[in-house]
């Protein structure tokens, strides 16, 4: 735990975990309260509430590397403050609209959705030496594995209470306080100047001159640069790939686009289809098992494991290969096809929790390495957009599969999909590169 609390002394780092969970919490939250707050404050059907959800994401696909991409144009501030006024804005009218412009304002509104998962990581890649990259990056895994098992549950226990308009409202503003904290402090979310060499830490070796955290001189159009794929970014157990890179002045917007950061993408297009097949198959289990009442805690399961698994991945001395973590997490989710009791489903899935963190962790790393310095925001959006797409492609196929055939065969496609998609990564990371940009 020793790497834990290195990076836990830096200021930036653990001011920025908990701003992002203030503001993480209730943004989950609402995701939930949206569904309640149109199914029993305006009475209308779970499809149509599924509609509202399903434009919210769709929204906030757009929304990330949109956003992201304004984050490595214009800094924190200049992203995050439209964010604060349009999202409060927002949330100040919705609970008294109807359905159809409720619909409508959530759907434009969360177009300027707080960079919740950009922003934090950006912040954390900027200011930790590199050999503590992975703890750091663990250690936000687990804050959102946390904002997401008690967001929801916390916000419903509340709107039980108090309704769900007074807490859509309240979580509004506790959203929107988290941020406007992040705002004040505005941490870097880039290196500059000489960074990576003040950050090495006493014995550790002097950066590649070559590294994608460093200018790179020039040619006639770009240079190819060297990089640790299967692992973290200049692991000296890892094996090295070699891809293109640009100098920063002649950077375009897909300068970071290359078959193996498009393989990482897949990656995480998979685990969001086999999270979300994991969520929606528990849901049609525990319904057969006629045991309702446990969908909430075997799903728990799912998410200690997921905790467990990321502080686990953070404090190794080494790094483990994504596309190695996306194939256990497929297999041990096809695995839970052999539960017979919702206590051996919640077992099984907190095994395979153990790998979701650390397969969205090493997805970040092995992308922002694989990335020039003046993307990173971009193509952390874009992660969380794949992966949010994974989820949303799931729902449909994963239902059609648990009405035609049954709980256990989809459990089984929930896991193959990653476990295949795993290895055909692992293949393309295992290739050589010299192309250069054009």
């Amino acid at each position: 735990m020793r790497s834990y609390r290195e990076v836990l002394a830096i200021r930036e780092v653990w001011t920025t975990i908990l701003l992002s969970a203030l503001t993480r919490l209730p943004i989950f939250g609402l995701t939930m309260l949206i569904t309640l707050h149109v199914v029993e404050t305006l009475g209308m059907s779970y499809r149509l509430a599924g509609a509202v959800t399903t434009f919210v994401t769709i929204s906030s696909m757009i929304s990330a590397p949109w956003r992201g991409s304004m984050t490595d144009r214009r800094g924190l501030r200049r992203t995050m403050i439209p964010s604060i006024v349009v999202m409060t804005a927002v949330y100040a009218v919705a609970p008294w609209l109807g359905y159809y412009p409720l619909l409508v304002i959530l759907a434009l509104g969360y177009l300027w959705n707080y960079p919740i998962y950009t922003i934090p990581r950006q912040v954390l890649i900027a200011t930790v030496p590199l050999r503590k990259r992975r703890a750091a990056l663990s250690l936000d895994a687990v804050s959102i594995e946390i904002c997401y098992m008690f967001g929801p549950m916390v916000a419903i226990i509340i709107a039980s209470s108090v309704g769900t308009r007074a807490t859509m409202i309240g979580c509004a503003v506790l959203a929107a306080l988290g941020a406007t904290g992040l705002t004040i402090l505005d941490p870097p979310i880039a290196e500059t100047s000489g960074a990576a060499s003040e950050r090495q830490t006493p014995g550790s070796s002097s950066p590649d001159p070559r590294s994608a955290t460093e200018p790179v001189a020039p040619t006639q159009s770009s240079t190819t640069e060297t990089l640790a794929v299967e692992g973290t970014a200049r692991d000296p157990d890892a094996p090295t790939i070699d891809v293109p890179t640009a100098h920063p002045s002649t950077t375009s917007a897909l300068a970071w686009v290359n078959r193996f950061t498009v393989a990482i993408l897949i990656g995480c297009l998979a685990a969001g289809y086999t999270l979300g097949g994991i969520e929606l198959t528990t849901v049609g289990a525990m319904r057969e098992m006629g045991s309702t009442q446990a969908i909430g805690w075997v799903l728990a399961f799912s998410g200690l494991g997921s905790a467990l698994g990321g502080t686990i991945y953070g404090a190794l001395n080494r790094s483990v290969p994504m596309p190695a973590l996306l194939t256990l997490m497929g297999l041990t989710a096809a695995a839970t096809t052999l539960a017979t009791s919702p206590l051996q489903a919640g077992l099984i899935l907190l095994i395979g929790g153990l790998f979701v963190s650390p397969t969205l962790t090493a997805s970040i790393d092995q992308l922002t390495s694989l990335t020039p310095p003046s993307r990173r925001g971009s193509v952390i959006g874009w992660q969380g957009s794949f992966l949010n797409a994974g989820v949303a492609i799931s729902a449909p196929t994963i239902g059609a599969v648990i009405d035609g055939v049954g709980w256990h065969q989809a459990f089984i496609l929930s896991g193959v999909v990653a476990a295949v998609i795993g290895l055909a990564v692992g293949a393309v990371m295992r290739t050589r590169s010299r192309r250069s940009f054009p």
